[in-house]
């Protein structure tokens, strides 16, 4: 029992340390550390008393933390506004990039793949940049650009470099919050490009809006 408890002890030493060194990770990843800890607490049960007064001092900050995700506060006007926008501009099946990946599925609407963690952290660490963003919004499959907070409010740049993929400002929420549409996925369609020797007015909208 006793090499058992060494082991585990171990085993939660090194989560620790990892959490500790490795920047990548934030607050939820201290999960890591529930296996091993549960593991000794059976291991090595507490007394009743202890376990009593303990609960009694984590049940308060347990319920301020929890409240959010047991009773989470409605959109406000500006994000429902948002959700609507998107369910009507982009496309079913068309992908939209955004720094709040919530409110692209609250719409339906799905995110590239490799954008879909738009943390801070990722940011800071070069993972994403305005070249990271611009992109993966001239790929055929992007619609429209998201701008909710100063993550993606404060890529140098951002907005020059959309419209020159062709991408134009349609809405505004407040402050920052700003939706770019690429102009190829106006109405609710994808429009293919011009080819050489055709005009636009000569090009088939892909399929019909809605």
């Amino acid at each position: 029992m006793r090499m058992t408890a060494v082991l585990l002890s171990l085993w939660a030493a090194g989560v620790a340390l990892v959490l500790v060194l490795e920047p990548a990770f934030w607050r939820p990843q201290l999960a890591e550390m529930i296996p091993p800890l549960a593991l000794l607490a059976a291991l090595r049960p507490a007394p009743p008393a202890a376990l009593a007064v303990a609960a009694v001092v984590v049940a308060p900050w347990y319920v301020a933390h929890v409240n959010p995700m047991l009773w989470p506060d409605r959109y406000d006007a500006a994000e429902a506004a948002a959700v609507d926008d998107l369910r009507v501009r982009v496309p079913e099946g068309a992908e939209v990039i955004t720094d709040d990946p919530g409110l692209a599925w609250r719409a339906g609407r799905r995110v590239p793949g490799e954008l879909v963690d738009a943390s801070i952290k990722r940011i800071e660490q070069g993972q994403i940049t305005t070249t990271v963003v611009v992109d993966a919004a001239a790929t055929d499959d992007v619609c429209a650009v998201l701008v909710w907070d100063d993550r993606y409010g404060d890529l140098p740049g951002l907005a020059d470099r959309l419209a020159a993929e062709g991408y134009d400002e349609v809405a505004r929420y407040g402050g920052e919050r700003v939706l770019y549409e690429k102009g190829a996925c106006e109405g609710g369609s994808i429009r293919p490009p011009v080819r050489a020797g055709r005009t636009p007015a000569e090009v088939a909208p892909a399929r019909s809006p809605g």
